[in-house]
Order: structure tokens, then sequence, then C-alpha cells
């Protein structure tokens, strides 16, 4: 991967290696199979926010939630397939997670498999459905994080904006069912100007400061 925008290969103690290992066992699959992925949800906000820019989160997951670029289910399912074939991932009850040691991983595909409403629907009995309105876009406009340099663990996130974004679509979808998207935008919102925008914003944003007279909370 190239443009490395942050490397916290030194904050792997306080990641937790179980998460790092993990994603580089699910990464070298994910590889071999030329499918693209990402870490999103609470993951990708803890990741961010936390071991980025020391801001800590109100709640922690240990869990890591992934968004997989597949063109149908025969492709999810190859991945599937190829992770258990491993030994070092394991089925849960939940078609959609799997557990590394004690990691629960999330694996929510998104692309060419979605429909043109840009929903899937679990196989076989298709009674679980969700949006993935937003992935595509999140997906192109991610960043790359350095998660290790020994060996070199170089995983995409989606920027701030991207997961708010993505935030802003699953609590509309699921309202009001999903309060937890709600407290996470808030959460980036609250802290979008400390993450690396304040010099931004009295940059190459100055513009928005003096439209909202200097008003940062508005104008971020």
């Amino acid at each position: 991967m190239r443009n490395i925008l942050f490397d916290i290969s030194g904050k792997i103690e306080k990641i937790g290696s179980n998460r790092v290992n993990a994603l580089y066992e699910f990464k070298k699959v994910a590889d071999s199979l030329k499918i693209p992925f990402f870490v999103v949800g609470a993951s990708a906000r803890d990741f961010i926010l936390e071991h980025c820019y020391n801001i800590k989160s109100p709640r922690m997951t240990m869990d890591i939630n992934l968004g997989v670029e597949v063109a149908d289910w025969d492709e999810f399912n190859k991945l599937s397939e190829v992770l258990l074939s491993t030994g070092k991932f394991s089925k849960t009850r939940w078609k959609q997670r799997l557990l590394f040691r004690d990691v629960y991983i999330d694996i929510v595909p998104f692309g060419p498999i979605a429909g043109k409403d840009k929903k899937i629907s679990w196989p076989s009995e298709h009674e679980i459905s969700m949006s993935i309105l937003g992935f595509e876009e999140a997906y192109e406009y991610s960043i790359t994080i350095r998660l290790s340099s020994k060996p070199e663990l170089d995983i995409k996130f989606p920027t701030l904006s991207g997961l708010a974004l993505m935030k802003i679509i699953s609590w509309k979808e699921m309202y009001p069912d999903r309060k937890t998207d709600a407290e996470d935008l808030l959460f980036i919102m609250k802290n979008y100007e400390v993450a690396g925008n304040e010099e931004r914003l009295y940059g190459q944003a100055l513009s928005l400061l003096e439209e909202e007279d200097f008003g940062l909370n508005f104008s971020g």
C-alpha cells in the first residue's frame, strides 16, 4: 500500500496484539484472493481517534468490523472458506461473524454484490437484510494506517468524514434501534476539530471560518 497517513506500529500493546494479529492473518487471505477490504464501524472509530489522535472513545470495542468488496456471494463464501481453512479462524452462530482467538470479526460485503437499492440479504434464507449505502464512497476515499512494521501491516480505514457518513446512514436506516450510531456521530463531531482538522480549517478552509465568524463548531 502507498500513502501511509499514520504509523501507529509502536502501539501494538495498547491496541491489543490479538487484534493486530487478526488483521494480519485476514489480510494475508484477502490479498491472496485479491479482495479489497477496510476497517469500519466502532473499531474504525477507536483506531482513528484513540490510537492516531489520542482521543479516548467513550466506549471501547474489542471486536473488529470489516467491509469487504466482492462481486457476489460465491466470492464472499470463498473468502470465508479460505479463512476457516487456515485453522486460525472459527465459525460462530452468526453468518457474518468469525472468531480469531478472543477477537470477534464481523465481515460485511459491499460493492457489486449489493442490489440497486444498495442492500444485501444473507443466503440461504435471506432473512437478514442490511444497507451498505455509503460503503463504496467511504472505501474510495479511505486512508492507510500502518499497524505494524515487523511484520509490515498496512490497513485501510475510512476518513472521519467517511465514518460519519456511514454512521448517519446506519442511524437513519435502523432508527430508533441504533442509538450507538447517534452517540458515535456526536463523538466524531465534537472531536473533529482536534483530530487533525484545525490546521486545515485555518489554512485551506479559512473561508469557511470567515463565513461562520470563526465558529469552529459550525464550519468544521
